[in-house]
């Protein structure tokens, strides 16, 4: 019993993301989201986006419309991943 509620409740937040679900409305603290990017090693990954493009291309702005997680380590796991090639 307790198995099945919890998977249906895990389809329900699988499948919210991809079903038209608007853009957070909520403040965005990136001195925290950021922190995992700063301390991870980064010696395997092939290049780092620097200052100058993020601010370019508005990364922030681009993070901000792109982040459907559920969770402030989903969001430091995305903020990495769009930073790090």
């Amino acid at each position: 019993m307790l198995k099945m509620i919890f998977k249906n409740t895990f389809k329900k937040r699988v499948k919210k993301p991809y079903s038209g679900e608007m853009p957070k409305e909520e403040d965005f603290n990136f001195d925290l989201i950021e922190h995992y990017f700063k301390y991870k090693n980064q010696s395997s990954t092939f290049q780092i986006v620097d200052t100058q493009l993020i601010n370019d291309a508005d990364l922030y702005e681009l993070f901000m419309f792109i982040d459907r997680t559920h969770s402030k380590i989903g969001q430091q796991y995305l903020y990495n991943l769009i930073h790090s090639i």
